[in-house]
């Protein structure tokens, strides 16, 4: 004979000592599988609730009992799958921190890279532009050089011609 809870487990799921119960979980199982094999776990089942002397009655009680049995079940099956929801959170959350972490590296050195590249190029454009500044300035000095001894001779030449 089976312990009480046992007993009431199986009175739950529809195994009672009159038979299955119609539309009991245990019914469902018997029309899926058909003809019940003797020796079966199906047919053991049922054989310990009739055994129990289950009636109608007796599986109202051993329902409410295993009701409180089921319910606690459940619960800690929600408390299980609760944790494991945390559990797979949490592992998202630190893939999540891992990925942004990289990508702000990524980003930092792109930048880094990004400012070197600017600061060469800046100093190569002012390198240009400082030698293009001279280049232009020698020009302009040589062209005012020669200007003004242009004039200077003009002048001499124009006192001399005045002189005369």
């Amino acid at each position: 004979m089976l312990n009480p809870i046992g007993l009431a487990i199986l009175y739950a799921l529809g195994f009672t000592g009159e038979g299955v119960a119609a539309g009991s979980t245990a019914a469902v199982v018997q029309s899926s599988i058909g003809n019940v094999a003797a020796g079966s776990a199906f047919a053991a089942a049922q054989s310990s609730a009739a055994l129990g002397g289950g009636t109608a009655a007796t599986a109202l009680g051993a329902t409410a009992v295993s009701a409180s049995a089921v319910s606690g079940v459940a619960a800690g099956a929600a408390v299980s799958a609760a944790s494991d929801k945390t559990t797979s959170y949490r592992q998202n959350l630190e893939e999540l921190k891992t990925s942004s972490r990289q990508a702000l590296e990524k980003l930092s050195t792109t930048s880094r890279q990004a400012l070197d590249e600017l600061s060469t190029s800046s100093r190569e454009t002012l390198d240009k532009l400082s030698t293009s500044s001279r280049e232009t300035l020698d020009k302009l000095s040589t062209s005012s050089r020669e200007t003004l001894d242009s004039s200077r001779q003009a002048a001499e030449a124009t006192i001399s011609r005045l002189r005369r």
